[in-house]
Parts: structure tokens; C-alpha cells; sequence
């Protein structure tokens, strides 16, 4: 599995999942959720760390976002940190994204959510020769 290729090599890998149909046919909102990852269940045990980009006026969805690009960056599993969602946008003269404070600096109306994790500590942790977790093997 990846997971062991991470530890046997101690390198992070980052592995790209495509999104199952139900999130089409769901009704309501259609934010991505972990249950929406193909082999979801491989997926949600073996990874530290699942995130999303969600754009959704790309795929048509209506937004309430107050600016055009505007994107998330959600964070639904984080083994060693907290989850949340990071706001962003989405330059597509330039192909980038950037931080929603480069566009819209000190903006009330912008959210960042950020929801703590029970591994997180008081301390800021120093993730210097960190390697894969190993917490399954």
C-alpha cells in the first residue's frame, strides 16, 4: 500500500483521488465530503491528511462567495492537526490560487473556519523529520 511505501522510503506521498457520483446526485449542499472519495475506505484509513479544492462555480454550483474565483480548501482529516476550511481564489489568468488576504486584505466578510483536533497540543509542534505516520500498518 502507499502507506508502507511512505514508511519503508520515510517520504511523504501525495495520492490524487477522483470524487464518486454521489456527490452529482446528492441533494443539498454538495460541498465534498470524505464519503465522496473513490475506495473511500482505503483512503480515509491509511491517509494523514485529506483535503479538498472545492471551485464551486467551475462545476456550476451556485456560491456565496463574494468574490469570482473564490475556492476552499477543506481539510477533512488531519491526523496530527486541527481541520477546517482555508479560503482562496483562484487567478485563472495566471493559473494559480492565493491567499484570500492577498485579494481582500482584512476583510470581515471572508471565513476561515478551523476546527481543532484531539492530537493537537498546547505546544506548536516542530514537524521537522517527521515522517509517515504510523499509526496503521
Amino acid at each position: 500500500s502507499l502507506k508502507s511505501i511512505a514508511k519503508e522510503l520515510n517520504v511523504p506521498i501525495i495520492a490524487l483521488s477522483q470524487l464518486n457520483r454521489s456527490v452529482e446526485t446528492r441533494g443539498g449542499n454538495k460541498r465534498p465530503q470524505l464519503s465522496d472519495l473513490r475506495e473511500s475506505g482505503a483512503i480515509e484509513q491509511d491517509a494523514d491528511i485529506v483535503m479538498f479544492i472545492h471551485r464551486p462555480e467551475k462545476v456550476g454550483l451556485p456560491s456565496d462567495d463574494i468574490i469570482s474565483g473564490g475556492t476552499e480548501i477543506i481539510i477533512l482529516k488531519h491526523r496530527n492537526g486541527a481541520v477546517g476550511d482555508v479560503p482562496m481564489k483562484f487567478e485563472s489568468d495566471r493559473v494559480r490560487f492565493v491567499d484570500i488576504d492577498d485579494v481582500l486584505p482584512g476583510d470581515p466578510m471572508i471565513r476561515t473556519e478551523y476546527h481543532g483536533s484531539k492530537m493537537n497540543s498546547a505546544e506548536p509542534m516542530d514537524y521537522a523529520g517527521m515522517g509517515p505516520s504510523d499509526d496503521f500498518n
